[in-house]
């Protein structure tokens, strides 16, 4: 049988900078591709988005940036169509922008 250290045996010869990458490897890995959302699924978000202004409701909004899927809760303010983002009231009274485009769905809170 071999007696081996594993990865005990590596990380002394491993340089910090060989680390750091490795973890930015690791990081780059399980990134999420962008996920590709129909003209249906955007009128869906349109008419949540218009439901939720006039009724003044809070919403949960996930969408996509840099590989990574995030949550954001909060009151819609309104939409800048020029620019193709929401912006977003935050309960922490923060206001938040974001792309109509990295919208994945849209929840009612």
């Amino acid at each position: 049988m071999l007696k081996d250290r594993g990865n005990k045996k590596w990380t002394s010869l491993m340089l910090p900078e060989h680390v750091r990458q490795l973890r930015i490897m690791a990081k780059e890995l399980n990134k999420i591709p962008q996920p590709t959302i129909d003209e249906q699924q955007l009128e869906e978000f349109e008419r949540k988005i218009s439901e939720a202004i006039e009724i003044d409701q809070t919403v949960t909004i996930f969408y996509w940036e840099s590989g990574e899927i995030y949550i954001v809760e909060g009151k819609i303010q309104g939409i800048n169509r020029s620019e193709k983002m929401v912006k977003l009231i935050k309960e922490d009274e923060r206001i938040a922008f974001i792309s109509f485009y990295s919208v994945i769905e849209i929840e009612f809170s």
